[in-house]
């Protein structure tokens, strides 16, 4: 029985650290993208949507991104 609750236990933990490490790597991809875009934008004179085109933004992020830069 113990060694069934260990395994559960070590299971968990698993799931728990590469959840963690994805929203870290999620996290820290926004945080380039929001302050990258706009320092892009700025000095290549270009408009937020051709500078994230220009980066290669994922099309499925363009609009969150676009909204939060607005903030």
């Amino acid at each position: 029985m113990c060694e069934a609750l260990d395994y559960i236990e070590n299971k968990g933990k698993e799931i728990g650290i590469k959840e963690g490490i994805e929203i870290g790597m999620r996290e820290g991809r926004d945080y380039a993208y929001l302050t990258g875009i706009p320092a892009v934008a700025r000095n290549c004179g270009l408009s937020i949507q051709e500078t994230m085109e220009l980066l290669e933004v994922p099309i499925e992020d363009r609009e969150r991104y676009a909204i939060l830069l607005k903030e």
